[in-house]
């Protein structure tokens, strides 16, 4: 701490003030929180299908390598189980 004291005392003028972040910033930052969780929510649901899939229906897993895909959810929501699929 007596650093930060003495930089104060002989150097505050080559210290530049610190300003609060200007509207566009802060959205900006809002827009980035809100994508990371966006994110993180929709890898935790594609882990959730995978593991329902792997328990319930390994055949689609084979059948599609990445279950998101919008052919295998169209292929799930006509065949949700093994038995129609067959």
């Amino acid at each position: 701490m007596p650093y930060l004291a003495e930089l104060w005392r002989t150097d505050i003028h080559h210290l530049r003030q610190l300003k609060p972040d200007s509207d566009l910033i802060q959205k900006f930052k809002n827009l980035i929180r809100d994508q990371d969780t966006l994110i993180r929510e929709a890898t935790r649901l594609t882990n959730r299908l995978i593991a329902c899939l792997k328990e319930y229906f390994l055949v689609a897993l084979e059948l599609f390598s990445k279950p998101t895909l919008l052919a295998a959810i169209d292929f799930l929501k006509l065949y949700p189980t093994l038995e129609p699929a067959q």
